[in-house]
């Protein structure tokens, strides 16, 4: 989920004070504190933001790249990780 809709966004770009979230209808954007929780799930990085908007966006969880933005997550936005338990 992409705010309402089932579409997942094109980019999700992290800048300094805020991150983005560019979708081919609409953008939105979050501060950091803006982050509550994040998991990543059948290959996608899910964001849970106050308000509860769930971003979900596709990205290997073993890459370098998925890495380095929770380690971002963590950082600037305290966020915490979800852990699944099946």
């Amino acid at each position: 989920m992409y705010g309402d809709t089932d579409e997942f966004p094109e980019a999700i770009v992290f800048e300094e004070d805020e991150w983005l979230v560019e979708g081919e209808k609409r953008s939105l954007n979050f501060k950091y504190e803006d982050m509550v929780k994040y998991f990543f799930l059948d290959n996608q990085l899910c964001i849970v933001t106050k308000g509860n908007c769930l971003v979900n966006f596709p990205i290997d969880p073993n890459s370098e790249q998925a890495k380095q933005i929770e380690k971002l997550l963590v950082q600037k936005g305290n966020a915490k990780k979800i852990r699944w338990f099946l």
